[in-house]
């Protein structure tokens, strides 16, 4: 399913089901599967709650200009709580590493 860039949402979000209990959370470049989701469902809903109302955000992580991964992160009021992470490619070490931040503008 996608829900598209709209009033009120900044970026569009993809939400996948696969194998009838697991779910995924599609962001940009950015992947994440909770699993099963019968035990995840309380994270999940906060997840996309918090991608539509800015207390979460997606930081996607390249190297030379191509993504590696990222993750999906929740505020905690002092910080940020790394809720899924997602690697598709080979982080070296001792090279230049960008990130990009995707939020909704908080409400």
């Amino acid at each position: 399913m996608s829900v598209p860039a709209q009033p009120g949402l900044a970026f569009e979000i993809i939400l996948g089901l696969q194998n009838t209990d697991e779910v995924n959370i599609g962001v940009d470049t950015f992947w994440s599967t909770f699993f099963p989701f019968e035990r995840v469902s309380a994270v999940v809903e906060q997840a996309l709650d918090g991608l539509v109302n800015g207390d979460c955000t997606v930081v996607i992580v390249s190297q030379f200009g191509r993504s590696v991964g990222g993750s999906l992160q929740r505020h905690n009021g002092e910080g940020w709580d790394v809720v899924a992470t997602y690697w598709n490619g080979i982080r070296l070490p001792f090279f230049h590493t960008s990130e990009r931040e995707i939020r909704n503008p908080r409400r």
